[in-house]
């Protein structure tokens, strides 16, 4: 069984006859997201989600949509506690099973990565459904299926397009725009005004 040292170096010397040059550090292993960044991708998912499900809550409730945004902007403080937790411990997982981060995974992991978040975010939220809600316990059960429901495929989507658009290692856009406008940019040309 070859060390790790010679299996990094076979990667090495296999870069190098493809022409490529070799990056990543030995000790480097894949890289998860920051805490920061998956706060910023929670805040993001639920802001959204507010704006796109209050109105369904209004209608097959017959409340009104200002109840139901209230309502979702208290579930959603629930879910911003415990997104980034479950993200964190489901990459952490998926990585140590599969070896693959959080942008490296196909529609099937997608799928059980939704399923897995919407009835860890079902059980919490159950008792702010109640008491902020006022329904019972049945219909808590019902809206909760259908919301999850409805936020399974939201999730799904939404971290596709977040893995499209902010991919695990990629240096933040903001950087990569101002670099890009920093080598376009002239030095200042110095104004010579005439004495008179």
């Amino acid at each position: 069984m070859q060390g790790v040292s010679d299996h990094t170096e076979d990667r090495r010397k296999t870069a190098q006859k493809r022409g490529m040059t070799w990056t990543t550090p030995p000790s480097a292993g894949p890289r998860l997201r920051t805490l920061r960044e998956r706060v910023l991708q929670a805040i993001v998912f639920e802001l959204t989600g507010i704006a796109l499900f209050a109105p369904v809550y209004a209608v097959v409730t017959g409340r009104g949509t200002a109840e139901g945004a209230w309502l979702l902007a208290a579930l959603t403080l629930v879910c911003l506690a415990a997104t980034p937790l479950h993200n964190a411990v489901y990459d952490r997982i998926a990585l140590a099973r599969t070896g693959r981060t959080a942008c490296q995974r196909g529609p099937r992991a997608r799928v059980c990565h939704a399923i897995s978040l919407e009835v860890t975010l079902a059980v919490v939220e159950l008792p702010v459904m109640m008491g902020l809600g006022g329904h019972t316990l049945a219909e808590t059960l019902m809206l909760n299926v259908g919301l999850t429901v409805l936020f399974v495929g939201w999730t799904a989507l939404f971290y596709f397009v977040w893995d499209k658009l902010r991919p695990v290692g990629a240096p933040p856009r903001t950087r990569q725009r101002r670099a890009t406008q920093a080598r376009k940019l002239t030095p200042p040309q110095r104004m010579v005004v005439p004495s008179g």
